[in-house]
């Protein structure tokens, strides 16, 4: 899986530099996934008169499934030496000597079983020689760059934002927290994030994620730490509006396989209206966004903040549009009522059609809109083959929107049908 990726997400790599007295990394190239983090790094290698040279390996690159290939060509062949399982190791803890023999190693470590335990320790802190990759050129008497490519699910990352909501003219604050368990640093990292699984499915919404990754910057110094690396989103236009919501399933009922169930969803008793904060970003497409909590805070125009909440980002994808609402309060004057007036499953045909109308009902002197927010609860493999509003927006992998206008006290009704398939999503 990380070979195929690495074609997509993983760009091109600087020069190599050189330091005297040994091989270092040179270019470094960290792709964060929501399961882990794929690494390409760039590195010199001496070879002799033969065209053999060697390489310690250290922190993941110790114990991952490795790729290796040169810019130039040169690489002929490549074998990682290391101590055998059940050979005598030591390592140094701290104070402490630890002494026994190998265990398997994984991405935890290596494992040294004592008289009592076992304990894990990092290939660096082995008393022997880590382990040592052995590679064969037809390069002779020279340095020669090679490229590392390996995955480790030591390396984890979150998103979380801010956004300061100066009367309709919004400012959003981005950064992305990187917590490193790899017992590795790299000294000048390039990052980037793609918001979908490094292993897992092929959907979709997954291969164009990973054909969107979102570059967090310059080069940084990414140490064996958690640390803060800031989004530069200074000049992201974001638009704030009040609006009307209606949103009576919310997730509760969201199911990723097909239900079949008649009941899901048939009778849902909220009739409140929220009044809310909407938050309009730029099309996943030119920001791709990953998912995380958004902390809503509010400035007038003497300066004093107030907080209006928290809301969450749904995860980029290709056509979802990245509208997030926040409820602020509720919307006595309108209510809202839904129903589902049509079920058919068809077995044969692994599909389900289910029409649902909402009736938004508005006792107020004047006019409003209502954006009808609804859940396609009963699988991910949907599509909207009706619906009475002028437009709906798809807002996420089982949410879209719909925005009705409701006359001075009167009533609008919104109708859609919705059709799911069982084992293939719907053209």
């Amino acid at each position: 899986m990380a070979r195929a990726l690495c074609g997509l997400v993983v760009a091109a790599l600087a020069a190599c530099a050189t330091t005297g007295g040994g091989p270092r990394s040179a270019a470094t190239r960290v792709t964060l996934y929501r399961d882990g983090a794929f690494i390409e790094e760039q590195v010199e290698i001496s070879v002799d008169a033969d065209g053999v040279g060697t390489l310690p390996l250290i922190g993941p690159a110790a114990t991952a499934e490795l790729t290796v290939d040169s810019p130039d060509g040169s690489v002929l062949s490549w074998t990682r030496l290391q101590s055998q399982v059940g050979d005598p190791v030591s390592a140094r803890l701290g104070a402490t000597t630890v002494r026994g023999r190998r265990t398997a190693a994984d991405d935890a470590g290596i494992g040294i079983a004592t008289d009592g335990a076992v304990v894990i320790v990092r290939p660096e802190q082995l008393a022997a020689a880590p382990p040592t990759l052995r590679v064969v050129t037809r390069a002779r008497d020279r340095k020669v760059p090679l490229v590392l490519r390996y995955a480790t699910d030591r390396i984890g990352w979150a998103a979380h934002y801010t956004l300061l909501d100066r009367g309709g003219r919004a400012q959003l604050r981005g950064a992305v927290t990187v917590d490193n368990r790899s017992g590795r640093s790299w000294p000048a990292a390039a990052m980037a994030v793609i918001d979908a699984p490094l292993t897992g499915g092929e959907s979709s919404a997954t291969t164009w994620a990973y054909a969107h990754p979102l570059s967090l910057g310059p080069p940084v110094e990414l140490g064996v730490e958690r640390q803060l690396i800031p989004l530069g989103l200074g000049a992201v236009p974001v638009v704030v509006r009040s609006m009307l919501t209606y949103d009576p399933v919310t997730t509760a009922l969201d199911t990723t396989i097909m239900s079949t169930d008649p009941e899901l969803g048939r009778v849902v008793k909220a009739e409140r209206v929220d009044a809310s904060i909407s938050v309009e970003l730029p099309p996943a497409d030119v920001l791709p966004l990953p998912a995380g909590p958004v902390n809503v805070v509010a400035i007038d125009s003497s300066g004093a903040l107030a907080w209006r909440g928290q809301i969450g980002l749904p995860g980029a994808t290709a056509s979802a549009a990245r509208t997030v609402a926040i409820a602020i309060g509720t919307a006595p004057e309108v209510t809202g009522r839904r129903q589902q007036t049509m079920f058919d499953f068809d077995p044969a045909r692994e599909r389900i059609v289910e029409e649902i109308k909402l009736t938004l009902t508005n006792h107020s002197h004047r006019p409003v809109q209502v954006v009808a927010r609804e859940h396609l609860y009963r699988g991910l493999c949907w599509t909207l083959a009706y619906y009475s509003t002028p437009a709906a927006a798809w807002e996420g992998p089982q949410q879209v929107r719909m925005v009705a206008s409701v006359p001075a006290d009167g009533t609008t009704t919104v109708v859609y049908r919705v059709v799911y398939k069982q084992n293939a999503c719907p053209p």
